[in-house]
Order: structure tokens, then C-alpha cells, then sequence
């Protein structure tokens, strides 16, 4: 599924081998990767609230909690990158400890 408005290419149109940077990106391309952003970080709002949920009912296994541990990792890698994207565009700082 593509987001709106978007122009359908591959990575490999937009990324070097090996590099997840882009070798240009317009205005366009960004707003398109914000907006997958955007929905990517809805549908992880509404699966976290259906997990803490669930979670509380179960009992834990190692894989669970690894798992977790490690979903918590990268949204706070996410978050500093969020944080950096701010700091680059001259806006205020967020809610980040980066």
C-alpha cells in the first residue's frame, strides 16, 4: 500500500547499496516518508495498547520480554531521530532524553 500521493519506486532508486540514506530526496519524498512514519507510529500507539493489555492477564516468557526490550530500544533510537529531524528543521525540542 502506498501512501497518498506517493510515486511508486524501488530502494533501490533511492538509496546507495548498503545505505539506508537516500542519494536525493526532494521535499516530495520527505513528506512521503513522514507521512509512512506518521501511520507506522499510529498503528504502534494502538498495538501497545492492546499488548499492555494483554500482558497484564499472561504470564511473561523470555522471548516476550526480549522482544519488548528490544521494540523499546528502537523507538528510542526512533525518538532521537524524531529529535534530530526537529532540531534540523529550527523547531523546539520534543519530549526527548537523546
Amino acid at each position: 500500500m502506498d501512501a497518498p500521493g506517493s510515486t511508486k519506486r524501488s530502494n533501490q532508486d533511492l538509496y546507495p547499496s548498503g545505505s539506508n540514506m537516500p542519494i536525493k530526496q526532494t521535499s516530495h519524498d520527505l513528506v512521503v516518508d513522514l507521512t509512512w512514519a506518521d501511520l507506522y507510529t499510529a498503528n504502534i500507539r494502538q498495538d501497545m495498547k492492546i499488548l499492555i493489555r494483554t500482558v497484564k492477564k499472561v504470564s511473561t516468557r523470555a522471548e516476550l520480554t526480549e522482544s519488548a526490550a528490544l521494540l523499546r530500544q528502537q523507538l528510542e533510537k526512533a525518538n532521537c531521530t524524531a529529535a534530530e529531524l526537529r532540531k534540523m528543521l529550527g523547531l523546539e525540542p520534543g519530549h526527548s532524553k537523546c
